[in-house]
């Protein structure tokens, strides 16, 4: 590829990048959320755990939250309520604990209920556990420790509880199920778990071994007992939605962990009476999801023992009322539908129009509006209504005088939707919810506010339509039109028309992002009526319980982005579905069109944590092939020459593949098993459904350009340093020692890294080397400019550079936590970073003796082609973990520094200079 045309295709896909990015980072509704209030002065009290306790852990504690008179009794250390776990995650506080303590106790208040809260909080030092796992199963233990002596605060209490409810935000969710794969732990210590924007399926970035065989060991636990041991356990999860951009709403998932009868997942823009996106440090306290889960919490205790109800069936019916679908009331439990007496003072009006509305600024006499049920099964009544009561829908059956003497509610059948505050339901009766009856009644009370209810009869073939998204069939047969025009859905609706159901064909993929258009065409001077007038559109994915809502007012248009949070799983059969509801009134036209931009985003957003493995696999074919050219001319090209001749994808990805296939072979796989070679990244990617076969290929490519564009700005950062640094140098380092004194603190500064790596932290020792490295690389680069040393050094070591750049960022997380337990300990236990850090470090050294005029250039050969071949099986097995990234850089230097000494050890009978000329006489480099 001409140098021109690739500068443009690099560009091109930086820019597909960053846009995808700029969309995960801005592209989402604003923080609809309100803050949450405490109207007395908060108080957190420690908890005095044994003395044993504090000793084996003296980075953590134990406290109880309370405010005003409350707090004054904390310190009795006798608690009389219900006792809940707040378990803080990545970097998270215990002081998080407030926004649901606060509420909890002013409910208590303001209610007047019998009854408790007792909120205990974990403090973990705000470590990083969700990037760190060295820390976890210590974190489990000590919220073990914590839960029994908890109880044992209860011994005098009037209902001495049995068990905890556990709410855990982030990594404390995990941190909550991890509980139960302690050899022991009593499982009846907890059996209700709310857990907030917590990533269930797998770590959002697997930095570390720790975490991963956290998670595996967890979610096997999980996977084999959850009909024994955890029978009796109930979890909630709700997920953040778009704007958490720290856990992706699918991995906070609860599918194919824990039964459905036992588990709710969610997201918080789908929460009755939320209907807020929360970012990821928003769950905790958002106002709307605080009072939602302190509603189900309440709802979940048992009158008569105020204590949490045992029943598992009944416990999970309260919290998807609240979280899932809330009829619009206070929770009733399901009980027998016994017949409801109408008041006969009442008068029931018989409405014979297929569309009507009800307004009123004040209701002086109640009503019952009666609507006949149509024959047939091919019809659908739609309602919404605004009526402050329970039971505002009612099925019944007419005597012959067409009167109804009693009725059945069915309210339970609707729920409530958008916008805040509205108090409006909705409700979409089929033929075989009203079997027996006659009529359909709604209920209209007296008020004093205003009251609203839209009513509407139709058919199915009339208004449930079936819309087939743009594919590549679909988009190849109207290219170009159909890549950037909006196709229309529905026309125009008619001016009564509340309702409409567009089922969505073909909605599965995270790669899938359309933009759905309402455009208002015209509204009637009268319909402006309604306190709450306008039309809501509802995004609703059944696979993941989400609904995602868009409200606009008459006469404004508005638009829905149509994208997954979740992908489609297999065997799944119902589609996504579009409803809108409609202002009577006014007329509207339905149209979808892709949205690129979002589409980026969805890229982004499900697979830029998967990018470093593409990168370090680019910047190891740049290394394979320097080691190719001074095996074949004694001389190393540049970063991008070398990238050029050898970093295409084709040489990686399809390879993977077939490696994948020929390891899945009978022949293989019972080695790989009996071997406990673990199984590849590839299956966990599927699980979650966002693997496809080009993707390795696809991620490949894209990640090419955050190399070269991340080379040309070390190139140019190199350029600018080298510059001010030999203009200091030529002034103050004119001692013809300063090279030996160089020499000599080189290395014994790898030396001393070496020792702090293996005595102290891993990545601090990297973190020495990476700046004695840098300073190396600027020095070559003043040499080179001045002609006095060989480009060839140059070129490794600017690669060798890049790769030592990610192995810091990539042991990054242990290093900030061992700068954090240094008032605990000097030596970080359990760090990741230890072995590679003084592998690479020892690798180095060999380098610095060992790495100049080439006497045997064919044991390069061999280098070349081991640092290429490990590329193939990193592409399987670091996709997704990513710590194995570090292993990869190690050996590939490992291979270098190896074969640097063998060709001084095993001489060639001719030896040829490192600066020999590579092309036409001219060395190759940037």
């Amino acid at each position: 590829m001409a140098a021109p045309m690739k500068t443009i295709f690099v560009i091109s896909l930086f820019a597909v990048i960053l846009l995808g990015a700029i969309d995960v980072l801005l592209n989402f509704e604003k923080n609809g959320c309100e803050m949450t209030y405490m109207y007395e002065y908060p108080h957190y009290e420690p908890v005095p755990l044994k003395k044993s306790v504090e000793q084996k852990y003296p980075k953590y504690g134990l406290y109880v939250y309370g405010e005003g008179a409350y707090a004054r009794t904390l310190g009795k250390m006798e608690f009389n309520g219900i006792p809940v776990l707040f378990i803080p995650g990545n970097a998270g506080s215990y002081k998080q604990v407030r926004s649901l303590g606060s509420v909890a106790y002013r409910r208590m208040r303001d209610k007047k209920i019998p009854f408790q809260f007792n909120y205990f909080s974990i403090d973990f030092s705000e470590e990083l556990s969700g990037v760190y796992g060295g820390v976890l199963q210590e974190q489990t233990e000590f919220v073990h420790v914590c839960l029994k002596h908890i109880l044992t605060l209860y011994k005098k209490a009037s209902h001495p509880p049995s068990s905890v409810v556990i709410v855990g935000h982030s990594m404390g969710g995990i941190i909550a199920r991890g509980l139960f794969a302690l050899t022991d732990f009593n499982s009846k210590l907890i059996n209700t778990i709310i857990t907030q924007a917590t990533p269930h399926q797998a770590p959002v970035m697997a930095m570390d071994i720790h975490v991963k065989q956290y998670y595996d060991k967890v979610n096997a636990y999980w996977h084999w007992h959850v009909n024994d041991t955890l029978k009796d356990v109930t979890i909630v999860s709700t997920g953040g939605g778009y704007r958490d951009n720290m856990v992706r709403s699918g991995l906070t998932s609860l599918r194919d962990i824990v039964p459905p009868e036992r588990s709710l997942s969610t997201l918080s823009m789908s929460v009755p009476k939320a209907w807020v996106s929360t970012d990821h440090l928003c769950a905790v306290w958002c106002k709307q999801m605080v009072m939602a889960t302190k509603r189900a919490m309440f709802d979940i205790i048992d009158r008569k023992t105020h204590q949490v109800i045992t029943n598992t069936a009944e416990k999970m019916a309260i919290f998807r009322h609240h979280l899932y679908r809330n009829k619009g009331g206070a929770y009733v439990a399901n009980k027998a539908e016994t017949p409801i007496v109408l008041d006969k003072s009442i008068k029931q009006e018989v409405r014979t129009e297929t569309s009507w509305r009800f307004l009123r600024n004040k209701v002086k006499n109640a009503h019952y509006f009666c609507v006949m049920i149509p024959q047939g099964d091919d019809w659908r009544i739609v309602a919404t209504s605004t009526v402050d009561v329970d039971m505002w829908v009612l099925g019944c059956k007419a005597d012959q005088s067409e009167t109804c003497l009693t009725a059945t509610d069915l309210s339970h059948k609707g729920g409530i939707i958008p916008p805040q505050y509205a108090n409006k339901k909705m409700i979409s009766i089929k033929p075989t919810d009203v079997t027996g009856f006659t009529h359909v009644i709604l209920s209209i009370p007296k008020s004093k506010t205003q009251i609203e209810v839209t009513v509407e009869t139709f058919t199915n073939t009339e208004r449930y339509l079936s819309y087939t998204l743009l594919n590549i069939s679909r988009g190849l047969f109207n290219f170009p039109n159909s890549l950037m025009t909006a196709e229309t859905v529905i026309k125009a609706t008619r001016e009564n028309e509340l309702f409409y159901d567009v089922e969505l064909i073909g909605l599965s993929a995270p790669l899938q992002a359309y933009t759905a258009s309402l455009t208002s065409l015209s509204c009637s001077n009268d319909t402006q009526k309604g306190n709450y007038d306008g039309s809501l559109m509802i995004l609703n994915i059944p696979w993941s319980n989400e609904n995602v809502y868009q409200f606009s007012k008459p006469n404004k248009n508005s638009s829905l982005a149509v994208k997954l949070q979740i992908p489609r799983p297999q065997n799944f059969e119902a589609n996504a579905r579009l409803q809108l509801f409609l202002q009577p009134g006014c007329t509207y036209r339905l149209a979808m069109k892709p949205a690129w931009t979002e589409l980026l985003g969805q890229l982004v957003r499900f697979y830029g944590n998967l990018f470093p493995t593409f990168i370090v696999i680019n910047i190891l074919m740049v290394l394979s092939w320097q080691l190719h050219t001074l095996h074949k001319t004694g001389s190393a090209v540049g970063f991008t020459d070398a990238h050029t001749a050898w970093g295409q994808s084709y040489r990686v990805a399809p390879p993977a593949a077939l490696l994948r296939i020929i390891l899945g072979t009978f022949i293989f796989a019972p080695a790989l098993q009996l071997l406990r070679v673990p199984r590849d990244d590839v299956e966990g990617l599927a699980a979650q459904g966002i693997w496809f076969p080009l993707l390795p290929l696809s991620l490949y490519v894209l990640a090419t350009s955050l190399v070269l564009v991340h080379h040309a700005l070390v190139s140019i950062a190199l350029y600018i340093a080298s510059a001010i640094l030999g203009f200091i140098c030529a002034r103050c380092c004119r001692s013809n020692r300063s090279g030996d004194i160089a020499t000599f603190f080189q290395y014994n500064i790898v030396v001393i890294a070496t020792l702090v790596a293996g005595i102290f932290s891993g990545s601090v020792g990297l973190v020495m080397v990476f700046v004695l490295l840098l300073a190396k690389v600027l020095l070559l680069h003043i040499q080179k400019k001045s002609g006095t040393k060989d480009v060839s050094t140059y070129n490794v070591y600017k690669t060798v550079l890049l790769l030592w750049n990610w192995l810091v960022i990539l042991n990054a997380p242990s290093l900030i936590v061992w700068f954090q337990n240094l008032s605990y300990s000097m030596s970080l236990s359990r760090d990741p970073a230890r072995v590679t850090s003084i592998v690479s470090c020892l690798s180095l050294i060999i380098l610095f003796y060992t790495l100049g005029p080439v006497t045997n250039r064919a044991v390069y050969k061999t280098a070349s082609w081991a640092v290429y071949l490990q590329c193939i099986p990193m592409v399987l097995y670091s996709i997704s973990s990513i710590y194995r990234i570090s292993y990869f850089i190690t050996i590939a230097i490992l291979f270098v520094a190896v074969s640097a000494i063998l060709q001084l050890v095993v001489p060639s009978s001719e030896e040829v200079d490192i600066s020999e000329p590579t092309v036409d006489g001219k060395e190759k480099t940037e």
